[in-house]
């Protein structure tokens, strides 16, 4: 295919520049990747926030969102989760039966969940990301590599090391993650100018807890 040395010109342009992404795009979520699918991606804090999540659903157009608890001892009791609830919204149910829990599909209360949370850079979409992890075979997974002892100076971005998460789905769903030696040609001070850039306009994960934007901490 011949195209215009203008159309070569805004497909370079293209290529150096961060792709542009919606605020949906901002969170990334293992459930999302596709099947058969890796993302690569960077911690830019090794530390995560942690907290309990429910969904829930809105009862008049049954649209569903988190709910979150400070992570402090055990999970939310039901009547602090209805408490915060309020009279507007009611938990969603569990998709799957679970012997082991005692739950029943579609008729037992969705469990909070154990969330932990890092900002990271996704190779991929060239943007910081919110990484959520709410499957504990991704954090066991996490933690086991992580702790391991050629990592004891740490895997963020002043480390020489990469992440990458991967997804098959083929009757139950599994992830893999991985360490990797990151790319030598990757331009670290680019990232390192987006992420001071981004907490300066004001980036705050924590205001997660709160259930907040951590993009607009403010709004």
């Amino acid at each position: 295919m011949k195209f215009s040395t203008v159309a070569d010109n805004e497909y370079k342009k293209a290529l150096e520049e961060p792709e542009k992404v919606s605020s949906g795009d901002r969170y990334f979520r293992p459930n999302q990747i596709e099947n058969n699918q890796e993302v690569e991606f960077i911690f830019l804090e090794e530390d995560p926030l942690e907290y309990w999540q429910v969904f829930a659903e809105n009862i008049s157009d049954g649209t569903k969102r988190p709910f979150r608890f400070p992570l402090v001892g055990e999970a939310p009791s039901d009547e602090d989760i209805l408490k915060e609830l309020g009279g507007n919204y009611r938990r969603t149910k569990v998709q799957y039966d679970n012997e082991k829990l005692g739950l029943k599909a579609n008729i037992s209360d969705s469990p909070a969940s154990h969330c932990y949370v890092w900002p990271i850079w996704n190779l991929e979409q060239k943007t910081v990301q919110v990484f959520e992890v709410s499957q504990p075979s991704i954090f066991k997974q996490i933690k086991k590599e992580t702790g391991l002892k050629k990592y004891r100076k740490g895997i963020g971005l002043d480390s020489d090391f990469s992440c990458t998460l991967h997804k098959v789905k083929e009757g139950f769903t599994k992830y893999t993650f991985n360490i990797i030696d990151r790319d030598e040609d990757l331009d670290i001070s680019g990232i390192e100018k987006a992420w001071e850039q981004l907490e300066d306009d004001g980036f705050n994960i924590n205001v997660l807890i709160d259930n907040g934007d951590p993009f607009n901490s403010e709004g």
